[in-house]
């Protein structure tokens, strides 16, 4: 597993984490931040995609605490 860059934004509210950043983790990524339920933890095998979506919705919301790891595997 290579090492990947993590966004890390430290708040008060609990984390959820969503395995899968296609496009049902990506949708429900975006409406748990949206209603600010919660940090946001996304996992991908995919490396890059991740942290291309976490970047996306930080800008779209602008204070949505994402954390973003790629090349997850389950081995």
């Amino acid at each position: 597993m290579s090492s990947s860059p993590t966004f890390l934004i430290v708040c008060n509210l609990p984390r959820v984490t969503i395995v899968g950043a296609g496009r049902v983790g990506s949708t429900l990524a975006q409406r748990v931040a949206e209603k600010n339920l919660a940090d946001v933890v996304l996992l991908d095998i995919i490396t890059g995609m991740p942290q291309g979506l976490a970047l996306d919705l930080m800008e779209a919301r602008g204070s949505v605490a994402v954390v973003a790891c790629g090349g997850v595997s389950a081995r």
